[in-house]
């Protein structure tokens, strides 16, 4: 292509003896011409990089896991990094850019394998059938491997592609470069149109791709082994002498991952371990259950741990679990976390209205000796519908558990602008604002979330931090709808988005319990926008569900209405 470029200048010489005026008209053909061919290289590296790319996301959506999405620096793409492979590059040119590129892409054919495509038709290779994008073998071709082995031991294949110094057509090579075919294409300069469509990492999970002829992808994020289902790490706290503690492994785990797992407990009074492989098994204090796969290899995420405490241990006693788990070439994965023994502390039941203070106690009436942090406004199995909650605290179906209101409001704020999904439930009955928490605030610290965060989590933080919750409880988090409703308007079955009035019986009885405190204590807001609060539950596009505390009604708000800052109180469980 730098032909063009080198004729015309040739040209230049020649026509040393023309005027000024006529020079400088050349020398600026000269300089647009060198920019045209300069803007149609980069549109065929765009093009190869996406190729490789997307072949790249293909051979990993089954084996490998994501650990980041990076906006690149000059607006044109993104950078995927995995655990297992090497980082790739998705551009789409830069915002303004256009030109025109081939429509590129794969597509999952009756065999359940993925092949090129060219505007949406297979691509045929050299011996007249579909070109995979996975297969056994190929070989390396001059524009880049037409055939490379990948981490799985499989070949990836690449149909190639060119731009005609000549015609500036786009063409295609299906036999590694021999060969080429004009695609009717005419590239134009820019950026072109690119073969993704659609990139989001917004999900827990996965981050899901999708390209411009409707192929998605999801690709698994990657999670670091664990002990707990919950977010952190810290202190894993048990209220019975026998406990089972789910761990947490890749979502994508598969058998050869895990041939055996060991376990210990290490404490001041000695070491228990239990090696379990798949034929054999000797519990004592600390027993694995071994995580068992579906008949399509699907890990079914039930691996735990069942822990037996000493016949005399104490309350507050603290026990170091590490785990190993041993793949199929013998490499080992250790982790560990500190499991406490804390005893329920009181037998007697809470009420709603309760007073409940620093140390996890509660009582009818106001301890002056003890520091009140919250009111009790409802008492039963609040886990039942939140698996990390059940983790922090354990099972809430037997014994004496509940819901605590703060005393105190967060500064009325807007939920976020502007508005993504955050992976937050949509769920408006589910006891799950435990869970809608965790996954808040892991967006805020996601680097690539800094310039849509979530401004209501940004007061949440600040309110933990500043009122440290007792060792046995959740901590604080925004209730969901469902809690907040409770909070209102007492324990309904459903609740629906429909605007009713559902009335005020839970916020009057917790208004009694606030007048016996003073002013360390101030009641919800009943009149005026703020008298709308926030949950921690979703709804659409743009908005969350709050209720309104001066008649408990349930609706959806804009998620960023600036004018209108709502309230918003944290609870805690116990």
């Amino acid at each position: 292509m730098k032909r063009i470029l080198f004729c015309l200048c040739a040209a230049a010489m020649m026509l040393a003896g023309c005027n000024k005026s006529d020079i400088d008209s050349l020398e600026k053909k000269t300089a647009d011409l060198d920019a045209r061919v300069t803007a149609l290289e980069d549109l065929q590296k765009t093009l190869w990089d996406n190729i490789q790319a997307l072949q790249a996301i293909v051979n990993s959506a089954d084996f490998d896991y994501v650990t980041g999405v990076k906006a690149l620096e000059d607006g044109s793409g993104y950078e995927i990094s995995f655990k297992r492979s090497a980082k790739i590059i998705i551009r789409h040119g830069k915002q303004g850019e256009t030109g025109g590129m081939p429509d590129i892409g794969v597509k999952m054919d009756s065999d359940g394998e993925y092949y090129w495509t060219l505007n949406g038709e297979f691509i045929l290779g050299d011996n007249g059938e579909k070109m995979p994008v996975k297969g056994d073998k190929g070989d390396k071709g001059d524009m880049g491997p037409s055939g490379i082995t990948q981490g799985d031991g499989s070949t990836a294949y690449f149909p190639m592609m060119r731009i005609n110094e000549t015609t500036l057509m786009w063409e295609l090579s299906v036999d590694g470069g021999v060969t080429w075919e004009s695609t009717n294409v005419k590239a134009s300069g820019g950026a072109g149109e690119s073969m993704f469509s659609d990139i989001d990492s917004a999900h827990p999970d996965y981050v899901s791709i999708t390209l411009k002829n409707g192929t998605s992808f999801k690709l698994r994020k990657y999670k670091e082994y664990k002990i707990g289902a919950d977010e952190g790490n810290d202190t894993y706290i048990i209220s019975s002498a026998q406990a089972t503690i789910p761990l947490s492994f890749p979502a994508g785990l598969i058998s050869d991952e895990c041939v055996a797992i060991m376990v210990q407990a290490v404490s001041s009074n000695g070491t228990a371990t239990d090696i379990k492989t798949r034929a054999s098994s000797a519990p004592w204090d600390i027993k694995v259950n071994m995580p068992t796969f579906a008949e399509d290899g699907t890990y079914n995420g039930d691996a735990s741990i069942d822990v037996t405490a000493p016949e005399d241990v104490v309350s507050g006693e603290k026990t170091l679990i590490r785990v190993t788990v041993v793949n199929s070439t013998g490499a080992e994965t250790v982790f560990s976390r500190v499991v406490a023994y804390v005893e329920e502390i009181q037998a007697e039941p809470a009420e709603a209205g309760y007073f409940f203070y620093s140390d996890g106690t509660w009582s009818k009436d106001v301890d002056a000796a003890k520091t009140c942090i919250g009111v009790v406004f409802y008492v039963g199995d609040v886990a039942k519908d939140d698996e990390a909650l059940k983790a922090k605290i354990g099972a809430t179906d037997s014994g004496v558990h509940g819901l605590v209101v703060a005393l105190k409001d967060l500064e009325p704020t807007i939920w976020m602008n502007p508005f993504a999904d955050t992976g937050v439930s949509k769920d408006l009955n589910a006891i799950n604002g435990y869970s809608n928490s965790l996954a808040m605030a892991a967006w805020n610290n996601d680097d690539n979330n800094v310039s849509k965060l979530i401004d209501i989590q940004i007061k949440m933080a600040a309110f933990i931090t500043a009122n440290p919750a007792p060792e046995n409880t959740s901590g604080w988090y925004l209730p969901s709808l469902k809690e907040l409703s409770t909070l209102c308007s007492g324990w309904r079955d459903q609740i629906k988005n429909d605007w009713a009035a559902a009335g005020t019986s839970m916020r009057d009885l917790v208004h009694q319990s606030f007048d016996q405190l003073g002013e360390s204590a101030s009641k919800m807001v009943t009149s005026g926008g703020q008298r709308f609060y926030f949950s921690s539950t979703g709804v659409d596009a743009g908005k969350h569900m709050a209720v309104g505390f001066d008649g408990g009604v349930a609706r959806d708000l804009p998620s960023n209405d600036a004018s209108n800052a709502r309230s918003a109180r944290m609870v805690l469980a116990f």
